[in-house]
């Protein structure tokens, strides 16, 4: 009897070290499900409920989990939610946050600060130590619900060339997409507005009026690398009223 219950002991014990080794050998390197941040109050976010890998551990939420912020700060900036990595006991993760920008690893096939990986980011508007008002989905996507995250451009006179935009601030370092907005006007005829990457002439927003108005918004593709800089063009006999702003943006984890 005691050589049996020895014996189910050790093949119990070995059960239980394969399976908690299963997801950890099986999920492929940076995979995620879900588990991305949403907005829950001004200080605070919900991580929802998901699972993944991070540095070779597979982590799960269970259910939405809340995360007061500890980073916020009154000033213009972004907020990288993650997993740290040293302070977890997989499969169960502690989440923190940082304003410190995440770096994409080719070995670990994620957006990572060390060892720690990305979950979601937020802004913080200036002089206000607080998480802006936000809408998410599973796609990555995130875009403000009361006003913009920066106005870049306010009554400004179309000059007929391209006109460069600093906007790499106001877009997080994994954002491959952001959502534009912008407006032109002329009392006298055809308007014409255009949007589009510093780099990339092809990924513009074009809008055409011809009531004296033109109005575009969509999510601008953003190649992950690029400087996420703007530029902007106008007919020179276009009004001096072109605005153009920032509503949110697409993010990589």
């Amino acid at each position: 009897m005691r050589i049996l219950l020895s014996s189910l002991f050790i093949l119990l014990s070995l059960s239980q070290h394969a399976l908690a080794q299963y997801y950890s050998l099986t999920q492929p390197r940076g995979y995620i499900q879900r588990a991305y941040v949403k907005y829950y109050d001004t200080d605070t976010v919900t991580i929802v409920t998901g699972y993944g890998e991070c540095n070779g551990e597979y982590w799960e939420i269970v259910s939405d989990t809340n995360h007061d912020m500890t980073s916020l700060a009154s000033a213009e900036d972004y907020h990288y939610i993650y997993i740290d990595y040293s302070a977890s006991s997989f499969p169960t993760i502690t989440v923190i946050d940082t304003t410190t920008e995440p770096v994409w690893s080719d070995a670990k096939q994620g957006w990572y600060n060390g060892d720690d990986r990305c979950l979601g980011v937020v802004w913080s508007p200036s002089g206000s130590a607080t998480v802006f008002n936000f809408a998410t989905d599973g796609d990555g996507r995130y875009w403000t619900t009361t006003t913009n995250i920066k106005q870049l451009v306010d009554d400004a006179d179309p000059t007929g060339n391209y006109v460069s935009l600093e906007a790499t601030a106001y877009s997080p370092v994994n954002s491959n997409a952001l959502l534009v907005s912008g407006r032109a006007l002329d009392s006298d005829g055809n308007v014409t507005i255009l949007i589009q990457p510093a780099e990339e002439t092809y990924a513009e927003l074009c809008g055409d009026g011809h009531s004296g108005y033109a109005n575009v918004q969509g999510w601008m593709p953003i190649q992950i690398g690029w400087s996420r800089d703007l530029e902007w063009y106008g007919n020179d006999d276009d009004d001096s009223d072109v605005r153009i702003q920032i509503w949110g943006y697409r993010i990589e984890r």
